[in-house]
């Protein structure tokens, strides 16, 4: 049962204002599993959350990178999935000794082991959102430690349409 007393404010939208469409080196700072709907249907989603580590005036600023749950490395021709290529690309430079193509499974635990670990993000602006639309392996990490966002703090990331 709700408390009645619980009083709910009318809130007005947080403004986001997109990064340029560039490529940044990003940092993974979170990973949430989420449900979404789209054009085939329900779908589980990684929503992974990502701040900008290598540029001075945008340090900070939170890009999404929204995937589906699941794997493929593109045997028979077919396409790898964007969970296939993400930790491919991240793994480049942290796992180098790991063969990606040979992992039959992803675990929560793999998931989550990418938070703190940095890619190359290609940002695209769609609308009025950031899109991340590629990923590159890094040549050096970074030195980033994670603060509260700058600019769009107040961005929820199921706000963002993919």
């Amino acid at each position: 049962m709700i408390n009645t007393s619980l009083k709910i404010k009318k809130s007005e939208g947080a403004v986001y204002e997109p990064i340029p469409e560039n490529t940044y080196q990003v940092q993974i700072v979170d990973v949430k599993q989420v449900e979404r709907q789209t054009q085939y249907g329900l779908k589980q989603k990684f929503q992974f959350s990502c701040a900008v580590t290598d540029d001075e005036e945008y340090k900070g600023r939170l890009v999404f990178v929204s995937v589906n749950v699941s794997w493929f490395n593109g045997d028979g021709g077919k396409r790898p999935s964007a969970l296939f290529n993400l930790i491919k690309t991240i793994y480049a430079f942290y796992k180098k000794d790991v063969k990606v193509a040979e992992i039959n499974e992803v675990t929560g635990e793999m998931v989550n082991d990418l938070i703190g670990k940095q890619f190359i993000a290609v940002v695209k602006v769609n609308d009025k959102y950031n899109n991340v639309t590629d990923y590159m392996k890094i040549k050096k990490e970074v030195k980033y430690e994670p603060k509260k966002a700058q600019g769009n703090e107040n961005v929820n990331p199921d706000d963002i349409p993919i």
